[in-house]
């Protein structure tokens, strides 16, 4: 299930430099949680992967989680426009290598580093 243009869209890019925002109204924060809605972190991983795609101009899997730390939630009502910087985006054969971060107003909300199978 995509994520892109249902729960986030993106609003600006500037080469490895995405602005989002998220779609307060989307089922998944009625249950996530009722009432103070944040953004499950699977939602983000799978959001992360999205642009990776984009990036790519081609499909890819996640294929291993190396390393995110959720630092902050983010809540769709309150971060209505985010920025996620990859600094790190290497192909190999078989594999794409990502890292970067997911900013509000300039404060870290996310780290990650993927790696992402080409489909």
């Amino acid at each position: 299930m995509k994520l892109l243009d249902s729960m986030f869209s993106v609003v600006g890019r500037s080469n490895l430099t995405f602005e989002i925002a998220f779609n307060e109204n989307h089922p998944i924060y009625l249950a996530h949680f009722p009432g103070k809605p944040i953004t499950p972190g699977v939602c983000i991983m799978k959001l992360i992967e999205e642009l990776v795609e984009i990036l790519m101009e081609q499909g890819v899997a996640l294929s291993m989680a190396k390393n995110v730390k959720f630092l902050r939630p983010i809540a769709p009502s309150v971060h209505t426009s985010m920025t996620v910087h990859f600094d790190l985006l290497h192909e190999t054969e078989h594999l794409i290598h990502a890292r970067g971060v997911i900013t509000f107003e300039g404060q870290i909300c996310t780290k990650f580093s993927m790696e992402f199978r080409k489909q």
